[in-house]
Parts: C-alpha cells; sequence; structure tokens
C-alpha cells in the first residue's frame, strides 16, 4: 500500500500534525511503504508549508552623513532580496506576505558622532537604537526585532537627530526574513 496524500495540508495544527505521523509511523512499523515520505523532514516541510521565501540583507558601503531627521538610512550594497522586499533606493523594507518577520540591524557610528536612529513601521517608531562615537570613538547599536507585520507594512530604520552620520565600509547592515506566514485575518491575542 502507498501513501500518496498531499502532506503540505498538515499545517502548524499540533494536534492533526501528531495524529498524522502516528498513523503514519505505525503504518512503517507494520512494513507498509509509505511513497515520498522522509520522517526526518517532514515536521520542517508541514510547518514551513506555503510560506514564502523572504529573505533579506543589505550592507551601507559609504559612510552616511548630514542625515536629516526622519531620513530612511539607505544600505546601498543589497546582497540578498528573496521576495524582492528591499527597495534599496527608498531604504525601506515592505512586507510581501502577512507574517511574521525578524528585523536586524547594526549601526556603527563615525568617530565624534553620537545618533539616535529609530526602527520605523509604516511611519511610527517601533523602538530606537542608540551610539555613542564622542571623543574620537567608533560605538555600535545593535537590534533584533521580531514584528507581525501585514502584507504592505513598511519598516526602515530612520535617524532621529538632524546632522548625524553613519560609518559605511559594510560594517552597518540590515536584514530580515519572513519566520512564519500567517493569515492577515486571524487576531493574535495576549
Amino acid at each position: 500500500m502507498n501513501y500518496t496524500g498531499n502532506m503540505s495540508k498538515v499545517r502548524d495544527n499540533p494536534t492533526k500534525q501528531s495524529s498524522t505521523i502516528n498513523h503514519l509511523n505505525k503504518r512503517i512499523e507494520n512494513g507498509q511503504k509509505i511513497k515520498g515520505y522522509d520522517s526526518n523532514s517532514h515536521t520542517t516541510r508541514a510547518r514551513h508549508a506555503g510560506t514564502d521565501l523572504v529573505a533579506v540583507f543589505a550592507a551601507l558601503t559609504t559612510n552616511a552623513e548630514h542625515l536629516g531627521k526622519g531620513q530612511n538610512l539607505k544600505f546601498d550594497h543589497v546582497i540578498t532580496n528573496e521576495g524582492s522586499a528591499y527597495n534599496q533606493h527608498l531604504g525601506a523594507f515592505a512586507a510581501p506576505v502577512s507574517g511574521f518577520y525578524v528585523i536586524m540591524s547594526t549601526l556603527l557610528s563615525q568617530p565624534g558622532h553620537s545618533g539616535h536612529f529609530q526602527v520605523v513601521r509604516n511611519g511610527n517608531a517601533v523602538c530606537y537604537m542608540y551610539f555613542d562615537g564622542v571623543g574620537g570613538n567608533f560605538d555600535t547599536s545593535a537590534g533584533s526585532f521580531v514584528l507581525r507585520l501585514n502584507k504592505g507594512d513598511v519598516i526602515s530604520i530612520q535617524n532621529a537627530d538632524p546632522g548625524e552620520a553613519v560609518w559605511g565600509g559594510y560594517y552597518s547592515y540590515f536584514s530580515g526574513f519572513l519566520l512564519k506566514e500567517v493569515d492577515p485575518e486571524i487576531l493574535v491575542v495576549g
């Protein structure tokens, strides 16, 4: 007997997934062959079935100087842009699908500059980053942010103080990826 069902329909429903896996494991123990089933990779395939690939990694190659208040940092060297979510000309990441995203950024100060920056979603600050390069020193600010975004939500790193600067040379960068696609109509409570 061969199993030819569609495993992609078992999506992050632990009860249904456990039930299906237990059923399949019993069939394997009884010597039945299950076509197209790999017990080691099934959980990963089912958990991420239907999830689009979205991943971005971009670096700042030249120093960003004389930044205006509210100006997006434009990470100009795009290394990875799966899903075409990052626009280097705007310095913005637009969620191509609704889901949970992990966003990360590291900023390096220019010596003699301190700076306040903000992670912004649709024009509203989510959190802040600060570095202090006063006294001729370099300083960094880095953070990881897990955000639930709806399709079309825009994330950027903005300067909060007029006239500040960020070191380029691939020392400052922005990255992010889709952790899990979700239905935009499902409310998360709690």
